[in-house]
């Protein structure tokens, strides 16, 4: 097996160690922000552990800019899809509780903003189809797209597609800075 995918592998096996402690623990249950950032941080160091070992392992000249790109991917794209998965489950089986705290939460600002007239007729501006409905019918259409927008299906897609552009993203710049960084220092 690849060296990058064996990071990638270990970097994902590791976040979902850490989420699922933070889960035991009661910690960050009402916020994605540090798992998230764990996540991302995770994802690079993958990537860069991952290139840094198989440019070591051929000698830091045997690849091309392109060559390295496609191994930082390498690590990136098996630790994305392990993750997405892990968090479409967590979601979904695990944790279910967040995903219906954050639905509560979206449907107590709309009651919010449908109970302030100036906010409401500026909805009504906003969305033209709303003129002939009731303020419940229009909190039933909210609370139906949040709903959608608020599954574990969709946060395992957006994972996946958010993670996938920042992975692609981090194994550009990783390969860039190892090209004028590191193998530039190693050639002096």
């Amino acid at each position: 097996m690849k060296v990058t995918i064996k990071t990638a592998l270990l970097f994902a096996g590791a976040f979902i160690l850490i989420k699922l402690l933070f889960m035991q623990l009661g910690l960050f249950s009402t916020t994605i922000t540090v798992p998230g950032s764990i996540n991302n941080l995770f994802l690079l160091l993958s990537i860069t552990i991952g290139l840094f070992l198989h440019k070591k392992k051929e000698g830091f000249h045997g690849s091309s800019a392109l060559g390295d790109i496609k191994n930082g991917l390498t690590a990136a794209l098996p630790y994305v899809m392990i993750v997405s998965m892990f968090l479409g489950l967590y979601y979904g089986k695990i944790d279910r509780s967040f995903l219906s705290s954050k639905m509560e939460e979206r449907n107590e600002v709309a009651k919010k903003q449908l109970s302030d007239p100036i906010m409401f007729k500026r909805l009504l501006s906003e969305h033209p189809e709303w003129e002939s409905k009731t303020k419940e019918e229009i909190l039933d259409d909210f609370s139906n797209s949040s709903n959608a927008a608020l599954s574990a299906n969709s946060i395992m897609i957006t994972s996946l597609l958010a993670l996938t552009l920042l992975g692609a993203f981090y194994s550009i710049m990783i390969t860039f800075i190892f090209r004028r960084v590191l193998v530039k220092g190693i050639r002096e």
